[in-house]
């Protein structure tokens, strides 16, 4: 009885947990990937865009790493 309860508990966490690592680490990735991308192709990108990218990326990963640590 104790392992199956052990057992729900761990696969609700599991539960709660994947979603908004898909969300924040995969738009966070992606928005580098995109950026990458145009430069790679030729375009001229303004740095203003850049620096917000930057900061969503930074925002984000905070984020993961203070749901994760605590």
């Amino acid at each position: 009885m104790d392992a199956e309860k052990q057992e729900e508990a761990l696969s609700s966490q599991k539960d709660n947990v994947v979603p908004w690592i898909f969300s924040e680490v995969f738009f966070s990735r992606f928005y580098l990937l995109v950026f990458m991308l145009y430069e790679h192709e030729g375009y001229k990108i303004n740095k203003k865009y850049l620096r917000i990218v930057y900061i969503n990326y930074v925002r984000m990963m905070t984020k993961f790493f203070e749901r994760n640590l605590v």
